[in-house]
Formats: structure tokens, C-alpha cells, sequence
């Protein structure tokens, strides 16, 4: 079911770099977070919404991946979390985080897939790089969920551990996301892919008052087939 990196375990620690953020936050950019399940679309939706609206898409899942080929202390720790299933240090990911945007040469604004994972990682993204814009909180009915996850494997998963997994993160997604619940914007990910991204276009109309031109169902279909598995 792709990269997890919230498991219950110690977390791995290694030195964290400076990084100065003051430029980012000068030019005071909307930045939107994207949170919700696995399987839920949301590489999908970030890769529409970079195209519709000129954001610069980060996935943290993305990061970690690159982040782990790297002859790195860092990368080096990224890759036994992974190997060994443990939570990858909160820290690590802000850092990556912190690293993406300050160097990125957009001037429109900011979409963040995958996160925020647990409620420490988004007191830390206030705390050191700034706010954020509203959080687009992606959701599905639990049967749906399973059945992509199933889909999506070559092999035959086993729906009580599917379901456990699908619970715990839940619960994680909600504690995360608890203190930030006046700008968070639920979207059912049950319809059809183009009404789910028709609602997530308007929202980002009504929140940032951005006017994306119309997206045509082909257009949506063709980027579906193009895109990477969604994490």
C-alpha cells in the first residue's frame, strides 16, 4: 500500500540542518495541505490542481523516496525506517519539507500531499515554516478504501489487517487535523473523479479566490491515466 511513515515505533533522529525560511515567508504564498487515506487520490488531485492553478505540488511520499537514495546520515535513516517499518522522525520530514519549498522558484502557491500525518507535524510546519492556506481533506467510505487497496495488489490482502490499518490512520488523520477544523474542506472521494475534482476546484475558489480555466472530463481522465500510483 506504498511508503508508511507513521507506524508506531521509536522515531529514528539524526542532526537537522539549518534552513531559513524568511523568503518563503515574505512572499507570504498560499499553501495548501492535502490529508486524508491511502488510496483516497491524493497525488491524483495534487497533480490536477498544479496544472489547473500553477502550484507547486509537493508529496512528502515523494521526498522520502528521493530522500532514500541518497549517501546520506539522513537518507540512511529514511531507509532502515522503511526496511524495518518504523516511524520515520517528524522531524525529517518537516526538514525535507522545509528544504522543497524554500528552494522551489514558484511565485503562485503550494500544494503538500500526504500530509499532515499526526498532529505533531502540523504544530511543527506552523511553528517553522508558517501557516497554512486550508487543508483539503480527502475521504472514502471504508469498503471503498479496501477495495482499492485490493485493486491496486498484486497480491490478495488481508481485509482484517486492511481494516485495522484503515482505523489507526484514521484516527491519526483526525487528531492532526482537530485543531485546524475551521479550514479544513472535506471532499468525498466516492463520485465520479471528475465531479470530486469539479468540488475541490471550487473550493479553491471560495477559499483563495483563484479562477482555474474549465477542465474538460478528458483532461482528467488523460492525467488519471498517466499518474503514478497514488500513496
Amino acid at each position: 500500500m506504498g511508503i508508511a511513515f507513521s507506524c508506531i515505533a521509536k522515531d529514528i533522529n539524526v542532526d537537522r540542518p539549518e534552513i531559513d525560511m524568511t523568503v518563503l515567508k515574505n512572499k507570504n504564498l498560499p499553501i495548501v495541505w492535502i490529508s486524508g487515506q491511502q488510496n483516497t487520490g491524493k497525488k491524483t488531485h495534487g497533480d490536477l490542481i498544479k496544472e489547473k492553478f500553477n502550484y507547486d505540488h509537493i508529496s512528502t511520499t515523494e521526498l522520502l523516496r528521493q530522500e532514500s537514495t541518497k549517501d546520506t546520515e539522513r537518507a540512511e535513516a529514511v531507509r532502515e525506517a522503511l526496511k524495518m517499518k518504523k516511524k520515520i522522525s517528524d522531524d525529517i520530514v518537516i526538514d525535507l519539507l522545509k528544504e522543497a519549498l524554500s528552494t522551489s522558484k514558484n511565485e503562485t502557491g503550494f500544494v503538500i500531499s500526504n500530509f499532515p500525518k499526526n498532529a505533531k507535524q502540523a504544530e511543527m510546519f506552523i511553528n517553522e515554516i508558517g501557516n497554512v492556506s486550508f487543508i483539503l481533506h480527502l475521504y472514502s467510505d471504508t469498503v471503498s478504501l479496501i477495495n482499492r487497496a485490493q485493486e491496486k495488489s498484486e497480491e490478495t490482502l488481508n481485509e482484517d489487517i486492511l481494516k485495522r490499518d484503515i482505523i489507526f490512520a484514521s484516527r491519526d488523520i483526525r487528531l492532526s487535523l482537530l485543531k485546524y477544523s475551521e479550514i479544513v474542506e472535506n471532499v468525498s472521494t466516492n463520485d465520479p473523479p471528475e465531479r470530486v475534482f469539479g468540488n475541490i476546484e471550487r473550493v479553491f475558489t471560495d477559499r483563495l479566490n483563484v479562477y482555474p480555466p474549465m477542465a474538460e472530463e478528458t483532461d482528467y481522465i488523460r492525467q488519471q491515466d498517466n499518474a503514478q500510483e497514488e500513496i
